[in-house]
């Protein structure tokens, strides 16, 4: 998966802050800081390429990565409320409880944030530069016309 975008600030640790447009796919993921335009958004990448202000970059995740991020965001809360819901529907007609669908639905729920909150309590492990994006490739120079 690789897009490009502009460098618009170099940071410590060869990180770069990349400037690009954003796409439909990435538009609710919140991985990045959106900018002034909502069209635009900022991302901290790791500067393989050695690109300076101003120069269009290609930046990639590995797909594996990709990969296993959709799994952590989206199938492992899945599953949780999947979990929770059928969890409900058992304990409900295990106890002959009249609001099945209710407690069904609140369990499932209580799953799924407990799951995102999990998740969220986790993200600096999970985040230890294995699914940082990186500039791989420069497109264009800033000087280059």
């Amino acid at each position: 998966m690789a897009t490009s975008g502009e460098v618009t600030e170099l940071k410590r640790w060869n990180i770069a802050v990349i400037r690009m447009e954003r796409q439909e796919a990435c538009a609710k993921c919140r991985a990045c800081v959106a900018g002034l335009n909502p069209k635009d958004m900022f991302l901290n990448a790791k500067n393989n390429c050695h690109a300076n202000i101003g120069d269009r970059v290609e930046i990639a995740l590995a797909r594996s990565n990709f990969l296993m991020a959709v799994v952590i965001m989206y199938i492992i809360p899945l599953f949780a409320l999947l979990t929770g819901i059928g969890l409900g529907y058992a304990l409900s007609n295990l106890y002959h409880l009249q609001q099945v669908e209710l407690i069904a639905v609140l369990l499932g729920f209580a799953f799924l944030a407990t799951t995102y909150l999990i998740i969220k309590k986790q993200e600096p492990k999970i985040n230890k530069k294995k699914y940082q994006p990186a500039a791989v490739r420069i497109v264009k120079r800033r000087d280059d016309i």
